[in-house]
């Protein structure tokens, strides 16, 4: 048997034996009245067992009384105040904005091609796809100015 076959086997868990099984169903309150006395008669046989049961009982109650902790305030304030700023937005921006430049390309390409259009409309849809390139650039440079001479840089609001 290979060593990956080998580790694969010992990474699955044994089956419950007879005796957990019933242990935890007589914790969780599963047990048919008759399976339960049985099971009482078997505690009260071996202290190990009973042991075991107390044990699992308390983890259990331990596992009800744990509530959920939600992140502060001050945390979820400071999380999205910085979430601009993670490499998942700058990678999303940064792939948005090339396939946004080689479509208009693409479409700059394609209308000056195209003989079906007339030069009214091949003036207008350039002008539009110019205007609007110079518009998003003009936004990036005046929040990149912006950012350097913010005063309130770092500060949380």
């Amino acid at each position: 048997m290979s060593t990956t076959a080998n580790n694969h086997q010992h990474e699955r868990d044994e089956p419950l034996a007879e005796r957990d099984a019933l242990m935890m169903a007589y914790v969780d309150d599963e047990l048919a009245p008759e399976a339960r006395m049985r099971f009482e008669a078997m505690m009260a046989g071996d202290p190990d067992l009973a042991a075991e049961v107390a044990d699992h009982r308390a983890m259990l109650d331990l596992g009800r009384a744990a509530v959920a902790l939600e992140p502060t305030e001050r945390e979820l304030r400071r999380f999205w105040s910085r979430f601009h700023n993670r490499a998942e937005w700058r990678l999303g921006w940064s792939l948005f904005l090339a396939g946004l430049a080689v479509l208009a390309g693409f479409c700059v390409y394609e209308i000056c091609i195209a003989e079906r259009f007339p030069l009214l409309v091949k003036a207008a849809a350039l002008c539009t796809i110019a205007g609007a390139a110079i518009l998003l650039a003009s936004v990036f440079r005046q929040r990149r100015i912006q950012a350097r001479l913010d005063r309130y840089r770092g500060i949380v609001r």
